[in-house]
């Protein structure tokens, strides 16, 4: 049971850290200074979204 909660727990703090690098990514996108394009910070939300859904609906 330990295990599983601290797989959780390392889990969370990856998808977390994700979420803030995508989080980063995308402002300086919109202030102009990326060197993204808009199609590849698309990419980047869909997928943070999609693992944000998973990481929420596993049980």
């Amino acid at each position: 049971m330990a295990d599983d909660a601290n797989r959780q727990l390392l889990e969370a703090r990856r998808l977390v850290n994700m979420l803030l690098r995508v989080c980063r990514q995308t402002l300086v996108f919109f202030e102009g200074a990326s060197a993204m394009d808009k199609n590849r910070i698309q990419r980047l939300l869909r997928d943070a979204i999609r693992e944000s859904d998973q990481f929420l609906n596993q049980r």
